[in-house]
């Protein structure tokens, strides 16, 4: 009789447990999933991970979307005029490959009826090494997860229910969110390093580590043509439904790209440019813009250990700001718009071959001029050797 005393007790406060999580993950839910209990101007928090972009594309009202990784998870914003009456949304993914960039197109394939998708490619996106995220399998993005075991992730799993926790904490603090409309707002990533004089820094730190010592990313492997297989896939979809499909390079910074030649993957970078470009030619006529041309704007001075005046387009050398950004934008979306001319190049078939061959001398132009930068590189690449 104690037993089932016991017994009882235990299950009463499991019960108990149970809802009170259930209720936080209602009431203050991470991944900003509306619910009768949840407070009115409530904020997402946790926009940026895999189970609340998910959540928003299916749920949301977008007929546009932009595709890519960190790069223009930061840098495209979905807000600028020139989408028009196109609803848009962020929905590129950091730390991610390509394979999960498809996921994510056959998602929005599935549940909306997109006019628009601006797919933002970089070379990292098609590493072989380069895995999947945990936080995938957690969304509904993962094909494996039904719509029961989509709730009990988004609502009653312990990642969840520790998110809501910390998102009761950022409330009660007034903290603003990092993400909106998918973009992740790089003021609030960044600007304390840089407002402190430390781009410096911070640009050597991002060389460092996650690129000469980022393996999974940048690896002797190359790229994959399983991957690109999976864009021509999604080309062939954009075509066959009718989406009208833009397709950009990202920039980096050009002291990334002569970091790239030292390291040995420089030719793979620009021989996977052809294959882009043999993806996206005749028949398909897909525009692709490149801006990692070398051109005068993602060659910006970078600042010494003595200058505290940051750079105007880039945050550090992989990620650029919105301000560039929108010279995307205008590039892409509006051709005839007064924008820096040498910003950006459209391959094309035609123009391939000739405009590798100037990248290489413009990239030894740029080692001739930086021969201090040049000697760093060196020096963070030699003890890794």
């Amino acid at each position: 009789m104690q037993y089932k005393q016991y017994l009882l007790i235990f299950l009463s406060l499991f019960f108990l447990l149970c809802l009170s999580a259930l209720s936080l993950s209602f009431y203050a839910n991470p991944y900003d999933i509306d619910s009768f209990l949840s407070p009115k101007g409530s904020i997402s928090y946790f926009g940026g991970t895999r189970t609340a972009k998910a959540v928003h594309i299916v749920k949301g009202d977008y007929d546009a979307f932009i595709l890519g990784s960190s790069r223009s998870e930061i840098g495209i914003n979905p807000r600028h005029r020139l989408w028009g009456s196109l609803k848009a949304y962020n929905a590129s993914l950091a730390g991610s490959n390509f394979i999960e960039t498809h996921k994510v197109f056959q998602t929005i394939i599935k549940h909306k009826q997109p006019k628009l998708i601006m797919l933002a490619l970089d070379y990292g996106l098609f590493s072989e090494a380069r895995s999947t995220s945990a936080d995938f399998t957690l969304s509904r993005f993962d094909d494996s997860n039904n719509a029961f075991s989509s709730f009990f992730k988004e609502h009653f799993s312990k990642e969840s229910i520790e998110k809501s926790f910390r998102t009761l904490k950022y409330t009660a603090k007034g903290l603003p969110a990092k993400h909106k409309q998918g973009q992740k707002l790089g003021e609030l990533t960044f600007s304390d390093t840089i407002d402190n004089g430390e781009q410096h820094e911070l640009i050597l730190n991002t060389l460092e580590k996650k690129v000469i010592n980022n393996n999974e990313t940048y690896s002797s492997k190359g790229y994959s043509s399983d991957r690109l297989r999976l864009l021509k896939e999604l080309i062939k979809t954009c075509l066959d439904h009718e989406i009208n499909l833009m397709i950009v390079i990202s920039p980096v910074h050009t002291l990334q790209l002569m970091t790239f030649k030292q390291m040995g993957i420089w030719e793979n970078f620009l021989t996977w440019k052809q294959e882009i470009v043999s993806l996206t030619s005749a028949p398909n006529n897909i525009p692709l813009y490149d801006f990692t041309d070398l051109s005068t704007v993602i060659s910006e001075t970078v600042p010494t250990e003595k200058t505290s005046t940051p750079m105007k387009w880039f945050w550090e050398t992989s990620h650029y700001k919105e301000s560039m950004g929108d010279l995307i934008l205008s590039r892409v979306m509006a051709p005839s718009s007064p924008i820096e001319p040498s910003f950006g190049v459209k391959l094309t078939s035609e123009n391939i071959d000739f405009e590798i061959a100037k990248q290489r001398i413009k990239l030894e132009e740029y080692e001739q001029k930086n021969s201090e930068l040049y000697s760093t590189v060196l020096s963070l690449i030699k003890p890794n050797s």
